[in-house]
């Protein structure tokens, strides 16, 4: 399960990170940045939720 948690962990980081560079690049990307915005967050967020705490 640690292993899980922490690949969604960083696929949501990894998605912010992509998001950011479609709000930089595309001329009309704010939807498509926040659509991307909040994929990333629920990923990490669910990552972070399926890691087990000591």
């Amino acid at each position: 399960m640690y292993y899980l948690a922490k690949t969604l962990q960083a696929i949501g980081m990894v998605n912010l990170m992509v998001a950011l560079y479609a709000g930089i690049t595309l001329e009309h990307g704010m939807a498509l940045e926040y659509a991307l915005l909040a994929a990333g967050t629920l990923l990490f967020l669910l990552g972070r939720y399926l890691e087990p705490r000591d």
